[in-house]
């Protein structure tokens, strides 16, 4: 499951929920792209 927050707090709260209730083995936390222009590493 993929969790999308700008705040930590928040990031934190919802992955104790998401793990406590075992609707998630993991989880992968995005707090969005700090670049304005994201870049391509595949190229």
């Amino acid at each position: 499951m993929q969790i999308y927050d700008v705040d930590p707090a928040t990031i934190g709260e919802a992955t104790k929920i998401i793990v406590g209730e075992n609707r998630a083995t993991h989880t992968d936390t995005n707090f969005g792209c700090p670049r304005s222009t994201p870049t391509n590493s595949l190229r």
